[in-house]
């Protein structure tokens, strides 16, 4: 099921199967500014889970518009991981993109970045 409002957009999902999974996403924002979170249900256990390792999490993230070719996300997730993208589009649609994510339950190791250019005809 999707709905979409022109502030708001609710998104769901269940997989048939014998112990489905219902997944649910919902965002809330203007042109500028967005915010949203994700989150899984096991409906056999009726608890909170990620698909794809069945553990509990939750994210929540936020999409802001510096301009019509620049974007800022962030997301912060209850695992205590914190990450954020800047894309920026350098020529017509050849976004340049520069992420971080940080890991506050591993201190010992550093944060990862990352540089991507995709280059489209």
């Amino acid at each position: 099921m999707k709905y979409v409002h022109p502030h708001a957009t609710l998104n769901s999902s269940i997989i048939l199967d014998p112990t489905p999974l219902l997944e649910l996403s919902a965002t809330n924002g203007s042109q500028t500014l967005c915010l949203g979170g994700e989150v899984s249900v096991d409906t056999a256990s009726s608890s909170l889970n990620q698909f794809s390792s069945h553990k509990n999490s939750f994210t929540i993230g936020s999409s802001y518009s510096l301009g019509p070719f620049t974007t800022v996300k962030d997301r912060l997730s209850n695992n205590g991981k914190a990450g954020m993208v800047v894309q920026s589009e350098w020529r017509m649609k050849s976004p340049v993109t520069l992420s971080a994510e940080y890991d506050s339950k591993a201190v010992t190791s550093s944060p990862r970045h990352g540089l991507a250019l995709a280059l489209k005809p």
